[in-house]
């Protein structure tokens, strides 16, 4: 018999979809021709099914998505009408309407299995005022196992309990799925429990307890076998338990031994299965938290899961591998190493390398030198080094899979030199160590993670100083020759006058540099300790990044499922830029020692527009912070103009709340500077430069700001932090 489906449907898809998405108005449209004649058949709803799946990466937000999927999943047909009918003639459904569809739904009397998925369909798809929804709740709450309100924070409106049955929901009491809608459930509750205290689950009793067990291993097997589920939801459904799974460790208590047993070895063996290598290292840094409450055997099986997340030597077995025994190094060195004590062809010739090529008469100037370890384990190892004199194009060899090591000495110009370079940089082919010897390279370790994840890198915490950058670079190069750990490395290098001396530098091998990393991608670092990321988040969003005018727009996104990349970009700097500020700035501006390195970027958030940036105090540890959100109104602006407002926001709001509630001018004038700062040194160009500057201007109550003015007054002691010279010569310029 031939497919039955519907035509037009598939028609008007294609049409709907050419741009490349598909938005909730555009999934209106196909519910509108599906209902066109005020019933659904069976051909519109099988068509609908087949469309959910072609288009599962084009739907444009979490909104859309559950508008499709939550209208399939509508199966009684009364219900479904009802429903639709009174959506489209209201344009939402009130507390009357849901009433009338319990009262259709328990004309059983009770209501059914598939009268309760229908009404759960109609809470996914349809919009319902709070009230609506409340009194949906209440009604499926009658008709399966009763829940335990765990105070759960809400997630886009939902408030998640636990079933005493084991599983999470919205509090229909329906029994757990394992589909692209179970998928869900278990991702957003947990994200509600990451959000929560981490021993929110202490008073659940011991037999939920158990039964969330059991309901687990069977989510983390449904999100690895090899069925019809999306990879997207197979995921989730893998990092929702994940993250479940934690907090039920955490929340086992002296009569929970063996649950707690059993969840350990669930999360033990889901994460040396788990094929996503970010999920598995987030998995391993939340459970090393609980490192000292564990037996001496899960400790060790810690240890062996650790090892299969962080590398102890570089990849040796990669580099020589068919006989190999040659080693090839580009260095990139600013030419102010040859001012500074740190002139690197001298440094290579005192290690016993040999110039064989010499074209210092070229721009930039360039050497080939080349090294031989006669005693090398297995036999003579060559390292062959194409020196550069320049900070351009750093990352440009990661795409040649016969270059094995990268290295960087000199300047960062707070980050920018490396900020710049990963985005012009290609794609890596091959395993690589990378060295950026220069100052504060952690602000830019998510950025160098992200982008090169295959890779290894060594950098800075404190600034480096030009005389410590060769005795490290010779110490890399000497381990690399000898085929040495990194622990052997490390401990071969020389004593440097860095702060911290060896410590100022994070080795590939060491959990600390973790801290710093963001491998979900969701604008908040994955932290140590007490400050960590306790969801690994999947299938984000990359806002288009299109418009410059720092304009917010209402837009379909849902914060939770936006990358926020650009979010952590513009505070990582602000971290930086902040630091030198306080450090060798003035003593007369708002900030003091105690906003140093005092800021956490915490993504995006849903707000009025008249709310651009959004600042919490927080404790971590021993240490008061502000985490720093961005309205995701503005999730549409480049990437220039969203740090441009990080900066500036954050110090007036600062400012104002530590000056009595009054912004002063001269406050006002030092947040456009922090705002110039990250503009001069982001290497954005002058176009996009102007823009920016123009946004926060308009803002500020001052049109004709130019970048022209904010990088004249800057230039005025070409200082990076904001200094009272500067804020003169602005504040002269503003007259």
């Amino acid at each position: 018999m031939p497919k039955v489906y519907d035509v037009k449907l598939n028609e008007l898809a294609g049409r709907l979809s050419a741009d490349g998405t598909l938005s909730e108005i555009d999934v209106n449209a196909l519910i509108d021709q599906a209902m066109a004649d005020g019933a659904l058949s069976s051909a519109g709803r099988n068509e609908l099914k087949i469309l959910l799946c072609r288009y599962a990466d084009q739907l444009e937000s979490p909104a859309a998505r559950d508008r499709l999927q939550g209208f399939i999943g509508i199966v009684d047909k009364s219900i479904r009408e009802l429903a639709s009918r009174t959506e489209k003639d209201k344009g939402v459904i009130d507390v009357a309407e849901a009433e009338a569809l319990l009262a259709l739904a328990r004309n059983n009397p009770r209501i059914s299995k598939r009268e309760t998925l229908s009404l759960q369909g109609v809470m996914i798809a349809m919009h319902l005022t709070p009230a609506a929804r409340a009194e949906l709740e209440r009604g499926l709450a009658k008709t399966g196992a009763p829940s335990l309100d765990l105070k759960l924070p809400p997630i886009l409106g939902r408030t998640y309990v636990l079933s005493t049955e084991g599983h999470f929901s919205t509090g229909s009491g329906a029994a757990p799925r394992y589909d692209e809608n179970g998928a869900l459930t278990v991702y957003r509750a947990a994200a509600a429990l990451a959000r929560a205290p981490a021993d929110v689950l202490k008073d659940v009793p011991t037999a939920v307890k158990e039964k969330l067990s059991a309901h687990l291993q069977r989510a983390l097997a449904a999100g690895e076998d090899a069925g019809p589920l999306p990879q997207l939801w197979k995921q989730r459904l893998r990092a929702g338990a994940a993250t479940t799974l934690l907090a039920l460790i955490e929340g086992c208590g002296a009569d929970d031994t063996a649950v707690r047993a059993q969840a350990l070895d669930l999360y033990f063996a889901a994460a040396d299965r788990e094929p996503d290598g970010g999920l598995r290292a987030s998995m391993f840094f939340n459970l090393e938290r609980l490192e000292a409450s564990l037996t001496p055997a899960d400790q060790a099986r810690l240890q062996a899961l650790g090892n299969l997340v962080i590398p102890t030597r570089p990849p040796y077995d990669k580099w020589l591998a068919d006989g190999k025994r040659e080693i090839h190094v580009k260095h990139y060195a600013h030419a102010d190493c040859w001012a500074n004590n740190a002139e690197p062809v001298a440094a290579y010739r005192a290690r016993g390398f040999q110039v064989v090529e010499d074209h210092s008469a070229e721009t930039p100037k360039r050497w080939i030198l080349e090294g031989t370890n006669a005693a090398a384990p297995g036999g003579p190892i060559k390292v062959k080094v194409d020196l550069v004199q320049s900070h351009d194009g750093i990352f440009q060899s990661m795409s040649d899979p016969d270059n094995q090591v990268i290295l960087y000495t000199g300047h960062s110009n707070l980050g920018g030199n490396v900020s710049e370079e990963l985005r012009l940089g290609p794609q890596e082919k091959g395993a690589k160590l990378i060295l950026l010897a220069m100052c504060r390279g952690k602000q830019n370790m998510f950025e160098v993670a992200n982008k090169y994840s295959a890779s290894h890198f060594i950098t800075t915490n404190h600034p480096s100083y030009f005389t410590s950058m060769m005795p490290m670079t010779m110490g890399v190069i000497d381990g690399i020759m000898n085929q040495w750990d990194y622990d052997t490395m490390r401990a071969h290098i020389p004593a440097i006058w860095d702060t911290d001396q060896i410590d100022n530098y994070f080795f590939p091998n060491q959990r600390r540099r973790y801290a710093l990393y963001d491998l979900d991608r969701d604008g908040v670092v994955d932290g140590r300790g007490p400050g960590v990321d306790r969801i690994y988040n999947v299938g984000l969003k990359v806002p288009a990044g299109a418009k410059a005018d720092g304009v917010p727009r209402a837009n379909d996104y849902a914060p939770e499922d936006l990358d926020g990349s650009k979010v952590l970009h513009a505070v990582q700097f602000l971290n930086t830029l902040m630091t030198y500020h306080v450090e060798h700035g003035p003593g007369s501006s708002a900030f003091g020692a105690a906003d140093a390195d005092a800021f956490l970027s915490g993504g995006w958030f849903a707000g009025r527009d008249t709310e651009l940036v959004r600042l919490t105090k927080e404790t971590v540890g021993d240490r008061d912070l502000v985490r720093v959100q961005v309205n995701k109104a503005l999730a549409d602006q480049t990437w220039p103009v969203l740090g441009a407002i990080v900066q500036c926001e954050v110090a007036k709001l600062l400012a104002k709340e530590r000056r009595g509630g009054a912004l002063s001018r001269e406050d006002l004038g030092r947040a456009l500077l922090f705002a110039g700062e990250y503009l001069s040194y982001m290497y954005c160009s002058a176009e996009e430069a102007e823009a920016a500057v123009r946004a926060i201007g308009r803002d500020a109550g001052l049109p004709k700001l130019s970048f022209a003015k904010l990088a004249e007054a800057i230039d005025t002691d070409g200082h990076g932090y904001a200094t009272d010279q500067q804020l003169q010569a602005l504040l002269a310029r503003l007259q």
